[in-house]
């Protein structure tokens, strides 16, 4: 029997409608509905700052499964009994807002301005009760500028085009830049798939991939990237990639956990202290970089050329945690082909 791994372009993952955990091969995932999750603070954190990422055109779309767009990606039709199945896709990314109209991100979920030019900040996309779907209504907010970006680390900081208003409020981000040691407690919540938001607070902390990242091991799927990572209720980093999302038999089902830290993470401190050593922010007047002075005119932050961004692009959707950026685009690819036919 052929056995295929494949990586998808996302990071994210949700439980069924109806049910607070996901049961993943190997063990349950510890992916929790928010209304579902114990602690009040992630609760808080998930409803009010964590958001999603999505292309502006979608709203005229409506969404598709999660077993949709795994077919769809894989070639490969969803297990039957693999989680998320019938969940809707709403979300290319997560992220978090970190002033009133900052949002912290990976990078490669907006890597140009072009982008930025095409996609919203969605709150409000979580399950408030049972098979309660809440949706953003005005939680909306277009995406203005790339304030700050590292393609190098896998991390960007977002303009928003408006202040966004309560009850939605930004995190707090633990400040300076002491290392997360390994074994760490700590808590992702985002997009998992695209759907709606869940919080997995079981996640631990690895080694350090390098001084402005590292390794952690938690429940994630295509859709997580960029999704904050919290420890004691502040953020510490944004997801950025992992290993393969799905293993190909006769279905496609995620790929089965070893238990070992294999996800990544960018320290949100390098973004921070970067962000405000030329850019305007009330987080500037504290500690991030105080031989900065407060900051001054906002940045564009490190910039590559276009087409070496584009192929990092590609390169990081092998990987495994984009956005359904390129699910989406084929499918307008062949509307706009059977409309000319």
């Amino acid at each position: 029997m052929k056995t295929v791994v494949v990586s998808i372009f996302v990071i994210s993952c949700a439980s069924p409608v109806g049910s607070a955990k996901v049961a993943l091969l190997d063990g349950p995932f510890t992916l929790v509905d928010v209304y579902a999750h114990p602690d009040p603070t992630l609760r808080e954190l998930a409803e009010n700052s964590v958001g999603g990422l999505f292309p502006r055109r979608a709203l005229d779309e409506g969404p598709r499964s999660f077993g949709e767009v795994v077919e769809a990606q894989t070639g490969a039709p969803y297990c039957t009994d693999a989680p998320l199945r019938d969940e809707p896709v709403i979300a290319d990314c997560s992220g978090v807002l970190i002033d009133d109209d900052l949002f912290l991100t990976a990078a490669h979920c907006v890597p140009t301005q072009r982008f930025c030019d095409e996609y919203s900040v969605a709150f409000n996309n979580f399950d408030e009760a049972e098979g309660v779907l809440r949706r953003p209504g005005d939680a909306i907010y277009d995406c203005a500028s790339i304030a700050f970006v590292s393609h190098l680390r896998d991390i960007a900081i977002l303009r928003l085009a408006r202040v966004v208003i309560p009850p939605h409020r930004p995190a707090a981000v633990r400040s300076g830049n002491v290392p997360v040691a390994p074994g760490t407690s700590l808590a992702v919540i985002g997009h998992p798939g695209g759907t709606p938001t869940r919080i997995d607070s079981e996640g631990s902390a690895g080694p350090a991939r390098d001084p402005d990242g590292f390794f952690l091991r938690a429940d994630l799927l295509p859709g997580h990237s960029g999704s904050p990572v919290f420890v004691d209720g502040e953020v510490v980093g944004v997801v950025s990639r992992g290993p393969e999302a799905f293993v190909v038999a006769e279905c496609a089902t995620p790929s089965r956990s070893d238990g070992e830290a294999r996800d990544v993470a960018a320290y949100a401190s390098f973004a921070l202290y970067e962000f405000c050593r030329t850019g305007e922010s009330s987080l500037c007047a504290s500690d991030w970089c105080p031989e900065c002075g407060g900051g001054c005119s906002v940045s564009r932050g490190t910039t590559l050329p276009v087409w070496l961004v584009l192929l990092w692009v590609l390169r990081r959707s092998r990987a495994g945690h984009g956005g359904f950026r390129r699910l989406r685009g084929s499918r307008n690819r062949r509307a706009g082909q059977a409309r000319a036919a």
